[in-house]
Protein backbone atom coordinates (compact mmCIF):
# COMPACT_ATOMS: atom_id res chain seq x y z
CA UNK A 1 0.00 0.00 0.00
CA UNK A 2 2.95 2.28 0.96
CA UNK A 3 4.92 2.95 -2.33
CA UNK A 4 8.43 4.35 -0.40
CA UNK A 5 8.23 1.25 2.26
CA UNK A 6 11.01 -1.29 1.93
CA UNK A 7 10.96 -4.73 3.98
CA UNK A 8 14.61 -6.47 4.05
CA UNK A 9 15.68 -9.75 5.83
CA UNK A 10 19.17 -9.39 7.17
CA UNK A 11 20.42 -12.86 7.56
CA UNK A 12 23.60 -12.11 9.50
CA UNK A 13 21.56 -10.24 11.95
CA UNK A 14 18.72 -12.77 11.63
CA UNK A 15 16.67 -9.08 11.91
CA UNK A 16 13.42 -8.38 9.38
CA UNK A 17 13.97 -4.44 8.87
CA UNK A 18 11.50 -1.83 8.13
CA UNK A 19 12.68 1.23 5.57
CA UNK A 20 10.76 4.30 5.30
CA UNK A 21 10.82 8.16 4.74
CA UNK A 22 12.03 8.86 8.39
CA UNK A 23 11.49 7.50 12.34
CA UNK A 24 7.38 9.60 12.14
CA UNK A 25 6.77 7.97 8.87
CA UNK A 26 7.80 4.22 10.23
CA UNK A 27 6.12 5.10 13.68
CA UNK A 28 3.07 5.45 11.80
CA UNK A 29 3.34 2.17 9.66
CA UNK A 30 3.71 0.15 12.90
CA UNK A 31 0.60 1.81 14.11
CA UNK A 32 -0.92 0.73 10.99
CA UNK A 33 -0.09 -2.22 11.42
CA UNK A 34 -1.05 -2.82 14.65
CA UNK A 35 -4.24 -1.08 14.18
CA UNK A 36 -5.70 -2.34 10.61
CA UNK A 37 -3.87 -6.16 10.94
CA UNK A 38 -3.43 -6.90 14.58
CA UNK A 39 -0.12 -7.39 14.39
CA UNK A 40 2.27 -6.66 17.01
CA UNK A 41 4.97 -5.10 16.43
CA UNK A 42 8.75 -4.96 18.15
CA UNK A 43 11.25 -2.53 17.16
CA UNK A 44 14.85 -1.61 18.31
CA UNK A 45 18.18 -0.38 16.49
CA UNK A 46 19.55 -2.09 13.67
CA UNK A 47 22.31 -4.56 14.82
CA UNK A 48 25.39 -4.10 12.62
CA UNK A 49 27.71 -7.13 11.93
CA UNK A 50 31.17 -5.87 12.09
CA UNK A 51 33.72 -8.20 9.70
CA UNK A 52 36.91 -6.13 10.25
CA UNK A 53 39.19 -5.93 13.52
CA UNK A 54 42.44 -5.86 14.62
CA UNK A 55 44.42 -8.42 14.65
CA UNK A 56 48.07 -7.09 15.32
CA UNK A 57 50.15 -4.20 16.78
CA UNK A 58 51.41 -1.69 14.10
CA UNK A 59 52.86 1.78 14.21
CA UNK A 60 53.20 4.45 11.61
CA UNK A 61 53.84 8.57 11.06
CA UNK A 62 52.43 10.64 9.00
CA UNK A 63 53.52 14.12 7.83
CA UNK A 64 51.55 17.28 6.67
CA UNK A 65 53.54 20.49 4.90
CA UNK A 66 51.36 22.83 3.22
CA UNK A 67 53.31 25.91 1.42
CA UNK A 68 52.09 28.91 -0.73
CA UNK A 69 53.31 31.93 0.36
CA UNK A 70 53.16 33.35 3.57
CA UNK A 71 52.52 31.24 6.55
CA UNK A 72 52.24 27.48 5.95
CA UNK A 73 50.95 24.73 7.57
CA UNK A 74 52.54 21.50 9.12
CA UNK A 75 52.00 18.58 11.23
CA UNK A 76 53.42 15.78 12.45
CA UNK A 77 51.25 12.68 13.49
Amino acid sequence: EDPVLTVTRNDETHQTLLGGLGETHLRHVVARLERKFNVQVDTQDVLVAYRETITAPSSAEGKYKKQSGGHGQFGIA
